[in-house]
């Protein structure tokens, strides 16, 4: 199995404001992605989303899934998103450390459609 690659990097500059595709963004050590909402917060520095998994939400909803409306940072190529708090792992050269489980929020059935969340 290969490595899951980056395939999307999205920015929000405040809360509740739409996310936007970008090409590149730095990330700082304890603080997240610079230019995102979460900046510097404790617990959400980034989200992670992978392909694999919108594409079983999509079968599920029985429609497409646009990773913007998702609300989340870092779409990768394939694979599932590590849940466990304390759980290490890598995306690219960045390794990360699962701090808690992304509750859905409401905004996802608003943005996507009932059942979304």
């Amino acid at each position: 199995m290969t490595t899951p690659t980056v395939v999307g990097i999205q920015l929000a500059k405040a809360s509740r404001l739409g996310m936007q595709p970008v090409g590149s963004a730095e990330i700082e050590t304890g603080a997240g992605l610079v230019g995102d909402r979460y900046h510097g917060s404790k617990h959400r520095q980034l989200s992670v989303q992978s392909q694999t998994e919108l594409a079983e939400a999509e079968a599920e909803l029985g429609r497409p899934i646009d990773p913007l409306l998702t609300r989340r940072n870092v779409t990768i190529s394939h694979g599932g998103i590590p849940r466990t708090p304390g759980h290490r792992w890598k995306v690219g050269d960045v390794e990360l450390e699962v701090v808690r489980d992304a509750a859905p929020c409401k905004m996802l059935d608003m943005e996507i459609g009932d059942g979304a969340r």
